[in-house]
């Protein structure tokens, strides 16, 4: 499996984002100050490697590293992922605004309620199999986690 976006990658990903996201990140205080991340740019390829690359925190760090995208550790890389929340979502909301009008989404969400739902397993560490389970559910409309619950590993998706 690949782990890092490619420039090639990157500069056709470029193309789908809202205009204005590099100002949204300083304005969303996602992106505050340079040390050791340049640009809004590259704090979204360091998010984007970590959150939809499914990779662990130290691991994100080691790929930007070893890539030239910056150098980082887990701990440093957590507090920009927490200051980072309100520009992403501002981000998925300008994306889904883009493929679906509000006022066509709008007319959905007053007939139903839509929540996107699913379950992640979460192994402790040293784990040599399945601990616990984590049942998430989504707003579609805003965006916010409306409810969640974790549970053993042999309770499935309800």
């Amino acid at each position: 499996m690949k782990q890092s976006i490619t420039n090639d990658e990157w500069s056709v990903l470029v193309k789908f984002l809202p205009k204005g996201w590099e100002e949204e990140a300083v304005a969303r205080k996602a992106f505050q100050r340079k040390r050791n991340v340049d640009s809004p740019a590259t704090l979204l390829r360091l998010l984007l490697i970590h959150l939809a690359g499914g990779t662990s925190l130290r691991t994100a760090c080691t790929i930007a590293e070893q890539s030239g995208l910056c150098k980082l550790n887990d701990t440093a890389l957590m507090g920009r992922l927490q200051s980072s929340h309100d520009w992403l979502r501002w981000l998925a909301l300008t994306l889904r605004q883009n493929i679906c009008p509000q006022s066509s989404f709008e007319r959905y969400c007053k007939k139903f309620r839509i929540r996107l739902v699913d379950a992640s397993i979460i192994n402790e560490p040293g784990s040599t199999g399945s601990d616990w389970r984590l049942h998430y559910s989504l707003d579609l409309e805003t965006l916010y986690c409306d409810t969640f619950k974790i549970t053993d590993c042999k309770t499935g998706e309800t």
